[in-house]
């Protein structure tokens, strides 16, 4: 059972139904098993506005998952160059919100031939940041970053540092990727008052040089449009088999005029020959009759 059945239960348990009702379970066509609980509807709703707040670091709710990194972080990599010496440098990186205008940390080149780096990370982005580029020997043949925080490093290996996880591509390449913590990015899931802003932006400026009831207008137009063209050849497909009834319809009167005068000039003919054979019948009777009485 979650959270939130616990919550639910524990609220409604005084005013929960004890009658034999609340014992059924859910049954097919026992619609009586199933009684709505107001309480679970508006705790539902609550719950999942304080989800929504918490996933994106919304100031509306007083929870919060960890969020991804922002700030200066450090590490330290160690370097050997062709002649086998090994050096240690600080990289300092600095990851800050995208689009934000912040500058390099300012920090001392120090001795030996690795030299202090920096760079800039925007959040829920990686890097690739290249430390033997100042560093004194760096472009010679040979030379490689051995260890990151003293940890061996080789291709294709990732470290986890203090604040983010760097890994060694195939070509020595070291790509540094912030912690991104569990809160969605704004891109794909902002944060309630951010949909506000939005809402609130779109209605006073517009979107791609049209404002929302223009939008809007025009999207009740497709609807209404297609409303009424969808109308219409409902109406014309019924105005269609109205007029295939009535040309079956009266195609069928006109056969059965045709066939009916057929019929009429059979039976008139068979009368006239049943009219000549009972004549031509009673005649010769007649005659049968005549010759006996002489």
């Amino acid at each position: 059972m979650c959270i939130r059945d616990r919550l639910v239960n524990a609220i409604t348990a005084r005013t929960r139904r004890k009658d034999f009702t609340s014992l059924k379970t859910v049954t097919f066509g026992d619609e009586t098993a199933v009684r709505p609980n107001r309480w679970a509807s508006v705790i539902s709703v609550v719950v999942l506005f304080l989800i929504w707040g918490a996933f994106t670091g919304s100031k509306l709710s007083p929870i919060h998952v960890p969020g991804p990194f922002q700030g200066d972080t450090t590490f330290t990599y160690t370097a050997q160059n062709a002649a086998g010496a090994t050096d240690d440098a600080t990289v300092t990186v600095r990851v800050h919100e995208v689009g934000a205008a912040v500058d390099d940390p300012v920090v001392e080149p120090g001795d030996g031939f690795a030299k202090n780096d920096v760079a800039r990370i925007g959040l829920y982005r990686s890097k690739i940041i290249p430390m033997t580029a100042n560093d004194i020997g760096g472009d010679e043949e040979g030379y490689m970053i051995i260890a990151i925080n003293g940890e061996p490093i080789d291709a294709n290996q990732a470290v986890q540092t203090d604040n983010g996880r760097i890994s060694m591509n195939a070509r020595g390449g070291m790509n540094f990727v912030p912690d991104r913590g569990f809160q969605m990015q704004p891109l794909y899931l902002p944060s309630p008052e951010r949909v506000v802003e939005a809402l609130i932006e779109v209605s006073r400026d517009g979107y791609r040089n049209f404002t929302l009831l223009e939008h809007l207008g025009w999207s009740l137009f497709r609807v209404l449009a297609g409303f009424v063209l969808g109308l219409a050849d409902w109406g014309a497909a019924r105005i269609d088999r109205a007029l295939r009834a009535d040309l079956r319809a009266a195609e069928c009167g006109w056969l059965d005029r045709v066939t009916g005068g057929w019929q009429g000039a059979i039976a008139e003919r068979d009368a006239d020959l049943a009219a000549r054979l009972r004549a031509r019948i009673a005649g010769r009777d007649l005659d049968e009759g005549g010759g006996d009485r002489a």
